[in-house]
């Protein structure tokens, strides 16, 4: 109806990924949340978007050829996660260790 009213359309590529069954529906919160991970975590990843926003019913089902991209996905973000821990470590340590000079001047 919207293409045959003029408007533009598009579908999110949740097949390309997902084995769907005939009861996996999506609400329109799992949709609002598809395109709002997209936009803020998912960096133009679609496997990592759908990995975060859709429920875990259909994220059992993702296509063999994409598992591996998602686990890999899936560790460089866990390595990105650690490396910001070790920086914000290492700022806190390098406050600690100037507030210290200070004090003894």
């Amino acid at each position: 109806d919207a293409q045959n009213a003029g408007y533009n359309t598009a579908s999110l590529p949740i097949k390309k990924y997902f084995n769907l069954t005939q009861r996996d529906v999506l609400a329109v919160c799992h949709v609002f949340s598809i395109v709002l991970h997209f936009a803020n975590e998912g960096n133009g990843n679609w496997v990592k978007t759908l990995d975060l926003a859709l429920p875990k019913r259909i994220r059992a089902g993702i296509k063999p050829e994409y598992a591996d991209q998602l686990i890999q996905q899936k560790d460089i973000d866990e390595n990105a996660e650690v490396k910001k821990d070790e920086e914000q470590k290492e700022d806190f340590s390098d406050s600690q260790s100037e507030n210290d000079e200070q004090s003894t001047k």
